[in-house]
């Protein structure tokens, strides 16, 4: 069954769609949430040109489906279980946060508190990363030139707030980190696609963020044992 799930609040619109599936039968103690994001409509610009003169794109629309890649997607509420433990997998591969044809890619990167990220620069550029946050843990600026690397670990702060990502020398350059103290996370791929596996059964508060164009929806999902959660949304110009 398909039920629309969001309202209409004030000229902002948010269609959900809700759908249950059940799990494999080996997978029945915890429950799955899966969706996609999408956005129709005309895509708003970055306020400031880059070196070419061009007003970048804020968001990344996929042509053919709509769908919307760097979409934060997490659970939150005061009924969030312990998480469990965060176990380093030796065959995971890094975390990179890469500079690439003048952009950071990603442009929005999620990960647990305690996580190494490796920033890279694969432009024949000169750039720095420059991080703005309220903890200090997080903070830093560093220059890195072409093939230049620098490693940072980064913490959970008591309130989940987002760490804006920056190069001075290109201040079109803009991304953005979050650190969560609990694994049930996820970021939209380029197909708008999203999945938070493992989340123990109870009712949380689903929270999706774009912080490009400062967009935040949330609602209420119950989680059962051995089923699959899909929640379906799409954003207009008009959110």
């Amino acid at each position: 069954m398909r039920l629309n799930v969001f309202e209409t609040t004030l000229s902002a619109l948010l269609l959900a769609g809700v759908l249950t599936t059940s799990l494999p039968a080996a997978d029945t103690e915890y429950g799955q949430i899966t969706g996609t994001i999408t956005y129709s409509g005309e895509v708003p610009r970055q306020r400031l040109p880059d070196n070419t003169a061009v007003r970048r794109k804020l968001l990344t629309v996929n042509r053919k489906t709509g769908g919307l890649q760097d979409v934060l997607v997490y659970l939150s509420g005061e009924n969030l279980p312990e998480p469990p433990p965060r176990h380093e997998d030796p065959e995971a591969a890094p975390l990179v946060f890469d500079q690439e044809n003048e952009s950071f890619v990603p442009h929005l990167m999620a990960l647990r508190d305690g996580q190494t990220v490796t920033f890279t620069n694969h432009d024949n550029a000169n750039h720095n990363i420059r991080t703005a946050t309220f903890d200090r843990r997080n903070e830093f600026n560093v220059y890195t030139g072409p093939e230049a690397e620098y490693k940072h670990t980064f913490y959970a702060g008591e309130r989940l707030r987002p760490i804006r990502v920056g190069c001075d020398i290109h201040s079109w350059m803009r991304a953005w980190i979050y650190v969560f103290d609990h694994p049930w996370f996820a970021v939209t791929d380029k197909d708008g696609e999203f999945e938070i596996e493992d989340v123990p059964p109870g009712e949380y508060t689903l929270i999706i963020r774009q912080p490009d164009v400062g967009i935040t929806r949330e609602q209420t999902v119950t989680v059962t044992a051995g089923e699959v959660l899909t929640i379906d949304t799409e954003f207009t110009p008009e959110d």
